[in-house]
Formats: structure tokens, sequence, C-alpha cells
């Protein structure tokens, strides 16, 4: 069991509510309103769970171990992934910014809200490409089986810190939204590691 897994399969439920944040976009492009309560749902998933709780786990914990560890932040890989995180805040805000006019009709805040869903899409579904293939292998050739294991126990000192029921809440809100927009929901299986470990 290694830190890495859990980013892999919260990247998984990462995954799922961006396909429905698609839907939701689309939705709103081809009805000429938004609906308000689902963007709002999707927006407090991604600023909650992939930034607060999963964003958190690699800032805070694997990128610094990483770079102590010969990964340099300046030009390096730790240091990409970081810049993105902060493109998909602003891509966050930016939708969070419209959605009230949007909810209300505002065709301009429409095509906004439709724009930076898109943009955010990209980046995100190419983010979590690099990470899973790339950097989180590089990082389970690194770091040596100690530092791993501490590596884990701060992700579980994230979640105990957060009242330990993050993940549940957010699990649910992510199935909720994928049966809701008819995406093919993750299975219990494929979230083994989170439930066993952090929950």
């Amino acid at each position: 069991m290694k830190a890495t897994d859990i980013l892999v399969e919260e990247h998984i439920i990462i995954k799922k509510v961006l396909e429905c944040l698609q839907k939701i976009a689309i939705e709103a492009q081809n009805q000429g309103k938004l609906d308000l309560k689902s963007a709002q749902n999707a927006i407090d998933f991604f600023k909650n769970f992939a930034d607060l709780c999963h964003h958190s786990k690699e800032e805070d914990c694997l990128f610094p171990v990483l770079e102590e560890n010969g990964f340099q932040r300046e030009g390096g890989p730790t240091g990409v992934m970081f810049m993105e995180h902060v493109e998909g805040r602003n891509y966050i805000q930016a939708m969070n910014d419209v959605i009230e006019k949007a909810s209300e009709g505002d065709v301009q805040a429409i095509k906004t809200f439709k724009e930076k869903a898109d943009g955010f899409f990209i980046l995100l579904d190419g983010h979590i490409q690099k990470e899973n293939h790339c950097l989180f292998s590089m990082a389970d050739r690194a770091l040596n089986d100690d530092i791993k294991d501490s590596v884990l126990q701060r992700f579980k000192d994230i979640e105990l810190d957060a009242g330990g029921q993050r993940h549940t809440k957010y699990i649910q809100m992510a199935k909720d939204l994928c049966q809701q927009y008819g995406v093919e929901l993750f299975s219990d299986d494929q979230l083994g590691t989170i439930s066993s470990e952090l929950i």
C-alpha cells in the first residue's frame, strides 16, 4: 500500500465529476439555463475534495518530500504540477463567479461557464495523466520505504484533521452527480485503499 495509490484512487473520483461538469455545462448551453444546485455541488467538490483534500496531500506532503530527495521545483515536475493546480483554481473561481447569473439564464454567463468548464476539463484530464503515468511512478522509484510510510501517515493525518468524514461526504456527492448525469459510477472495489485507509 503506497501513498501514491491513494492519489490515483482520488483521481478516479475526480475524473468522474469532471465528466459530470462537462454535462452540466452542455445542459446549460442547450437549455439556456444552468442547473444551480448541480453546478454548486460540482464546484463544492472541486474546491473541497479535489483541491483541499487531494491537492493538499500533493503540495504539503508529496511534493516537498520529492524536492528533498532530488526533484527540482523550478522547471521540474513538481513545479509544473503546482502551476497547474493554481491554473485549475483560477478556472474554478471563474466558473463560481458566473454561476448565479448563468442559473438565471444570462447568455454571456452561460457561455463563460461553458468555456471555463471546457478549459478546466482539458487541464485536469492532462494533469491527471501526467501524475498517474509519470510523476507517481518516479516518486515510487525515488523514495525509500520509510519515506513512503511517512508520506502515507501524513495523508491520514490530513483526513483526521478534517474530521475524518470528508471522503465519505464527497464520494457520495460524486456518486449522486454521476447518477444524475448518466456518468458510469466508479465501483467501491476501485476505492479500496481510500475506504480502508482514510474513511
